[in-house]
């Protein structure tokens, strides 16, 4: 799936639940922060409680991540 899907889809999720905004205005970065890299080997496990209404659209998310 196209990542543009993906996000969008979270950004539908993130409204339906009344999440905040990811692009506040009043968001400061921290300018010593870094460029993200994506790194091998990362593993743990990704946990997701609540409604199953959203489980196929949470392993899309995860697979991605």
């Amino acid at each position: 799936m196209p990542k543009s899907i993906l996000r969008s889809q979270f950004l539908i999720a993130a409204a339906l639940f009344g999440l905040t905004t990811l692009a506040a205005a009043d968001t400061k970065v921290d300018a010593d922060l870094g460029d993200y890299a994506t790194i091998s080997g990362v593993s743990g496990n990704l946990s997701s409680v609540g409604s199953d209404t959203l489980a196929n659209l949470m392993t899309l998310w995860a697979e991605e991540y």
